[in-house]
């Protein structure tokens, strides 16, 4: 009866119905457990997102079997979904002790090993980060939720708006001459910039324009949203290199000054040579400017894809922090 259960679920696995699988294989188990059944199970909720009850059910496997190979796979998988990425090396490690003959567990380690490793870099740069620059990024990401709304609701019909995070020292803003500004919260303004990318000499205006704004606010950081549709010039997406053909989107470009950071991390033990690399893997400059852009890409009668950065030789508007 119990083979007969276990055939029925292995075939509702192959037909897609995981569900249904799963629940064939827990009458399994209930008639007589085994490895084999739990890590059976084990895949068929990992394939239903039940991933903390796949990795329970592969952990009876290994119990179980120690030397079933395929209950430390599921173990590693499961582990893997929850971003658990050393723990599921090892079990991936252990999988291979177990079947020498099978490339995969190998390669899957050897994979995951290279992602932690750039995860370890990842948390060592963002834990060296300076508090001007995680509210540059934070002010950075709250503008990147509010282009993708813009992009979802209002297409490619809507003005390019220029966004200013000011100083501490600052006592407010006023009017550009020709452009509208309102304050949002205490810390940030707008800055309306519907005619700015018209032609070159509008854009050379306007950029001295927004420099003076800048240093009237004492900004530390400077943020456009800019639907590709709107800008005439420059074209920068004309350029080789530009990875998203010829669709549609709106770009979000940043500029922070990190000047306060960089002088006051000066003396921390970290060498020019780190000092360098960290730089680098944040997109800031030597001179202490975070620099980043993003591309909101629209598909046709889909929803815009997630912000996706890209190089910084495709920005619309030069640095406006002095």
């Amino acid at each position: 009866m119990t083979g007969s259960l276990k055939d029925q679920g292995n075939e509702l696995f192959k037909q897609g119905d995981y569900l249904k699988a799963a629940a064939v294989y827990t009458k399994a188990i209930k008639e007589a457990p085994s490895a084999v059944l739990y890590s059976n199970r084990s895949a068929a909720l990992l394939k239903l997102n039940k991933v903390a009850k796949a990795l329970a059910d592969a952990e009876e496997c290994v119990k179980l079997d120690p030397a079933f190979h395929k209950g430390y796979m599921r173990m590693a998988l499961a582990l893997e979904s929850q971003q658990r990425l050393e723990e599921a090396v090892d079990c991936y490690r252990k999988a291979m002790q177990a079947d020498n003959n099978n490339s995969e567990y190998a390669a899957r380690a050897k994979a995951l090993s290279k992602a932690l490793g750039k995860k370890v870099q990842i948390e060592k740069a963002q834990s060296r980060r300076s508090p001007a620059e995680t509210a540059a990024l934070a002010f950075a990401e709250s503008k990147l939720a509010y282009a993708a709304e813009l992009a979802k609701e209002q297409g490619r019909s809507f003005a390019p708006e220029l966004f200013f995070l000011q100083g501490r020292s600052s006592s407010g803003g006023g009017s550009s001459s020709s452009s509208s500004s309102s304050q949002d919260d205490s810390d940030e303004v707008a800055v309306r910039a519907e005619h700015a990318f018209a032609a070159p000499e509008v854009l050379a205006q306007f950029v001295q324009e927004m420099r003076s704004k800048a240093e009237e606010l004492h900004a530390t950081a400077v943020l456009l949203i800019a639907p590709k549709a709107a800008v005439q010039f420059p074209q920068t997406w004309r350029s080789a290199g530009w990875p998203f053909g010829q669709h549609d989107g709106v770009f979000v470009q940043l500029h922070a000054s990190l000047k306060q950071a960089t002088d006051s991390n000066s003396s921390s033990s970290s060498g020019p040579d780190q000092q360098a690399q960290d730089a680098a893997a944040g997109g800031r400059s030597s001179e202490g400017v975070l620099r980043k852009l993003w591309f909101i890409k629209f598909r046709e009668n889909k929803p815009p894809v997630e912000p996706q950065e890209v190089s910084q030789e495709f920005e619309l508007l030069p640095p406006l922090l002095q």
